[in-house]
């Protein structure tokens, strides 16, 4: 099975931001979410692992709701949130692995991709009083369990 649509989507900021407005946060999550899912749904068709299986539909169900309720947020604050990031050359390595090639590199991606959003959720203080802002704050602890779940991968 090709992954070709994930690489192309799957752009992830290589460095934290500090986000001055709740539009570059949102965009931020939605990017994040867009990503953690793809990378997740071709986990559970490459996988046979039954711990990165069960993480990988654990994280498509946490960011799909995630993502639900981030876009409504969105909607109801008039912003219209990107999914488009920077473009990161080990996931387009990742779709050509197979077995536990690729099971330790998803692993070691997720914990990056976790690293990198608890650092940007950290940074964004100047929007913590807007909803999404509100809404980064609370989905925090969540990131923080998904990046640990990850490290036991």
């Amino acid at each position: 099975m090709k992954f070709s649509g994930l690489v192309s989507l799957a752009l992830l900021p290589l460095t934290s931001f500090a986000f001055n407005s709740q539009l570059e946060l949102g965009s931020f999550l939605n990017h994040q979410d867009k990503v953690e899912i793809g990378l997740s749904n071709m986990a559970i068709s490459k996988s046979s692992d039954a711990k990165i299986l069960s993480y990988a539909k654990r994280v498509v169900a946490n960011h799909t709701l995630a993502n639900i309720v981030l876009l409504s947020l969105g909607k109801s604050e008039r912003l219209s949130l990107s999914d488009k990031g920077e473009f990161d050359p080990k996931l387009a390595e990742l779709c050509e692995l197979d077995g536990l090639a690729f099971d330790g590199e998803y692993a070691k991606v997720m914990i990056a991709i976790h690293e990198k959003a608890l650092m940007n959720i950290d940074s964004s203080m100047k929007v913590e009083t807007t909803p999404i802002g509100a809404f980064s704050s609370i989905i925090r602890a969540r990131v923080q369990s998904g990046l640990e779940m990850a490290r036991q991968l």
